[in-house]
């Protein structure tokens, strides 16, 4: 687990000294924010959202998972991280909620812009001919499409 100290000055360069004691209670484990992010961004975000593993961020007023949030497509798999969401450690609450959804389908549109545009396949790779299909029955002679009767009953 990666632990990021948030709002620390360091030097450039350098020997730096960090002491770091801070009591944290943790009521929401990583997997639990990892979850609960991917529920929101699947249900209020878009479909082609997914959350990572978390990291700990110690801020100076609180503690919060961070959570990657990545945009995928289902011709490519995995596109990238697009941003992250603050879940906090003790309530499980996402903040700034609404600020980050539209921060991250900014950043998804962005992303998406630099791709160039799906192209489907136009032949069928080898070895996925399909041999165990039924075969499909042929259509009407053109000559009976051609002249279509008209059946009425009395």
């Amino acid at each position: 687990m990666t632990i990021i100290l948030d709002s620390y000055a360091i030097p450039e360069k350098g020997e730096f000294e960090v002491y770091v004691k801070r009591a944290v209670n943790l009521q929401v484990s990583a997997e639990e924010a990892r979850r609960k992010v991917n529920h929101w961004l699947l249900d209020q975000v878009s479909h082609m959202m997914g959350a990572e593993a978390p990291q700990l961020v110690l801020q100076e007023n609180c503690t919060i998972w961070q959570v990657p949030a990545i945009l995928t497509a289902n011709q490519l798999g995995r596109i990238g991280v697009i941003g992250f969401v603050a879940v906090h450690v003790e309530t499980g609450e996402l903040l700034y909620a609404t600020a980050t959804r539209t921060q991250l389908l900014q950043a998804a549109e962005t992303l998406v812009a630099a791709f160039p545009a799906y192209q489907p396949r136009t032949e069928m790779p080898p070895g996925y001919d399909p041999t165990n299909l039924p075969p499909i029955s042929s259509p009407k002679s053109s000559a009976a499409m051609a002249s279509p009767s008209l059946i009425v009953s009395n």
